[in-house]
């Protein structure tokens, strides 16, 4: 029998690259790979493992980086409407400056963002959008407006992302949504969990998480 007949909910894996990691090359992180760097990482690295397991519990899988998941449209919405509360669930995203930080990368060819944002502002300015004011060092003040199909890119420090991604998993109903953890997460899991009590939602309101060594 396959685990989703006994689950009795269609089940659905999905592996996604949360943080960025370092090239063995060059002193930057996974993003300066490029979308085909990347594939070819997760398709040498990865990729023999999720077909073992895909394999063996006869389910099928999909590989989705957040490069690819910040673009959805889904992503975006859920992000829009986190905007506004944003404020109670600030100290649980960043413990050490209160301050949850948003990169969008300067629109000009060099494509630079501060790390730690500390000159971009963001203002939800109405329905469905919202304003990102930034400052690049080659080309000055910037500006982006994201809505849920396009702005630009949506660089989200990693507890942020997070929260995001976890609320967006929400909403399709017709998915058994299961995030697996490593325990070196359990601390950044913590801290998520907090943030979204503080928005108003529990335990039941989220996806059913397990640890992973």
């Amino acid at each position: 029998m396959e685990l989703a007949d006994r689950l009795g909910a269609p089940l659905r894996t999905a592996a996604r690259h949360r943080a960025p990691v370092r090239s063995e090359h060059a002193d930057h992180d996974v993003q300066a790979l490029g979308t085909n760097g990347i594939a070819h990482l997760v398709e040498t690295l990865y990729q023999p493992l999720f077909n073992a397991q895909s394999e063996r519990l006869t389910v099928p899988y999909g590989v989705e980086t957040y490069s690819q998941q910040q673009q959805t449209t889904l992503f975006r919405e859920t992000w829009l409407r986190v905007l506004p509360r944003l404020e109670a669930a600030r100290m649980w995203l960043a413990p050490s400056t209160g301050v949850p930080h948003l990169r969008v990368p300067c629109p000009h060819s060099c494509g630079w963002a501060e790390k730690y944002a500390q000159r971009s502002r963001v203002e939800l300015a109405g329905r469905g959008f919202a304003h990102v004011a930034a400052v690049c060092l080659h080309h000055g003040p910037y500006a982006a407006t994201i809505t849920p199909t396009g702005g630009g890119y949506l660089d989200l420090a990693t507890l942020y992302r997070n929260m995001v991604k976890e609320l967006a998993a929400l909403a399709e109903t017709d998915v058994l949504q299961v995030l697996v953890k490593g325990t070196d997460w359990m601390p950044g899991s913590l801290l998520v969990d907090g943030a979204f009590q503080t928005v108003g939602l529990t335990r039941a309101h989220c996806p059913l998480g397990c640890s992973a060594r």
